[in-house]
């Protein structure tokens, strides 16, 4: 990820007082999800719609 945009995310997350342990759990979830599709990929349709 480039310096400055990587910048601009950290500045954004100051202002509106979001600390990036707050993004812990949704990318476990993400994560989660995704390992989901590897092993079903039968539930693929269901997890797009999430």
């Amino acid at each position: 990820m480039p310096k400055e945009l990587k910048e601009r995310k950290m500045q954004h997350m100051r202002e509106i007082g979001l600390l990036v342990t707050d993004l812990i759990p949704d990318i476990e979830h993400i994560y989660e999800l995704n390992k989901t599709r590897e092993v079903l990929p039968s539930v693929e349709v269901y997890i797009q719609g999430l």
